[in-house]
């Protein structure tokens, strides 16, 4: 949509993390796209068999939580992605806590408590990355939470599309577009 407001081209990466109510989780980092600049498009590169680029990837009883991340990619060792691996392996891990309390909380107070769940594991989140030195720049992140009834919702979408926007601001403005599969 808009690229940032910094010299150059925008060199952008994604980091995912996710967990289902029924222990099942994910988290990765794409590659770089390098060189983009406002109205490019980019599809991010497809393994089928490493299913590398699922949001998600397993079974989901009620709730699902995820963590989706934009960064600007500056000039971060090897080191650092790995501690962001590691960081969304975490979360991952928090968001499938998270996302097996939510039946356990009923009426009125689910959907408070799910925020407040999920709040606490983006805030470690957080910190974990903050205690990581990097040239990378955190552009936009959001932490998504779905029931089963905006499961469904996304997958009845025309085309089983749909977009989220990430609005940095200064740091540019991206559309990250879904796909959702056939699931019952």
């Amino acid at each position: 949509m808009r690229e940032s407001g910094e010299s150059g081209r925008d060199e952008i990466f994604w980091a995912v993390s996710a967990g289902s109510d029924t222990t099942a989780k994910k988290s990765f980092i794409t590659r770089e796209y390098g060189a983009t600049s406002s109205g490019d498009w980019h599809n991010f590169d497809y393994d089928f068999n490493a299913r590398t680029t699922y949001l998600f990837d397993g079974t989901v009883d009620q709730h699902i939580s995820t963590e989706i991340e934009r960064w600007e990619a500056d000039d971060s060792s090897g080191g650092f992605y790995n501690s962001l691996r590691d960081a969304l392996g975490w979360f991952s891990d928090r968001a499938a806590d998270t996302s097996i309390e939510m039946p356990r909380s009923g009426g009125q107070q689910k959907a408070a408590a799910w925020s407040a769940l999920i709040a606490i594991g983006a805030g470690l989140l957080d910190e974990i990355l903050g205690w990581l030195t990097n040239d990378d720049d955190l552009v936009c992140s959001r932490l998504i939470n779905l029931d089963r009834a905006a499961l469904y919702a996304l997958r009845d979408r025309p085309g089983n599309e749909d977009y989220w926007n990430f609005n940095g601001g200064g740091g540019g403005h991206h559309r990250l577009y879904l796909i959702s599969n056939d699931f019952v």
